[in-house]
């Protein structure tokens, strides 16, 4: 039988025995280390993933900015053909509107008198000169343009299109009572809210008049 003789110091004899503080810290670095380089290492190969990603997408944004460019230009297109369509179907009802006004000047005009001149206008409006030593600065509450219209809403219906106002009509009639009936006769129609005889005046064909009237808002 043989036997096992250790001849060192007491302190120095650690054959055969395990030192398991120094095992348990050097086993926590190796883990720490090992999770941080394995951290590292996902971080890196997910970024690498995410950046060609990114330059996918960048590539695909800029094949498809030629058709973001096409249909902003179709947006556009439509929003203008959106108001020509409008402006149109405004134009069709004007002129069903003058159709339906001219049809009742015929009905109503005396036998004996004719229409020579028919002029469809727009007249600028006519602002009342406030009295003297009155505030200019701010303009009566119920201030109304000539039309009877509140002031602003002329400016709101010329917007788009000119909206006429006046309607001259000349024209020449056998007797002066003719004219007298058509100017009461224009007055009775709900066009107008002002019928005016500018004149009348006697030559070869007969008695020359002229009329001028206001439309009312909503024609």
């Amino acid at each position: 039988m043989l036997y096992k003789v250790n001849m060192l110091p007491a302190k120095l004899q650690r054959e055969g025995l395990i030192d398991v503080k120094r095992l348990v810290l050097i086993s926590a670095a190796t883990l720490f280390l090992a999770l941080t380089l394995g951290g590292y290492g996902a971080f890196l190969i997910n970024y690498t993933f995410m950046k060609n990603d990114l330059k996918d997408t960048t590539a695909q944004l800029e094949a498809l900015a030629p058709l973001v460019s096409r249909v902003e230009q179709m947006r556009q297109e439509r929003i203008g053909l959106e108001a020509a369509l409008e402006e149109y179907a405004e134009i069709l009802q004007n002129q069903k509107t003058w159709s339906v006004l001219l049809d009742d000047l015929s009905s109503i005009i005396p036998i004996d008198a004719w229409l020579v001149e028919l002029a469809i206008l727009r007249r600028p409006v006519e602002t009342e000169t406030p009295p003297p030593g009155a505030s200019a600065s701010a303009p009566p509450a119920d201030s109304q343009n000539s039309t009877g219209s509140p002031a602003g809403q002329d400016e709101t219906k010329t917007a788009g299109l000119p909206h006429p106002n006046t309607i001259t009509l000349k024209g020449y009639s056998l007797t002066v009572s003719s004219v007298g009936v058509f100017v009461m006769n224009l007055n009775y129609l709900p066009y107008f809210e002002e019928v005016k005889l500018n004149r009348i005046s006697l030559d070869e064909q007969g008695y020359r008049f002229e009329i001028t009237t206001i439309l009312k808002d909503e024609v």
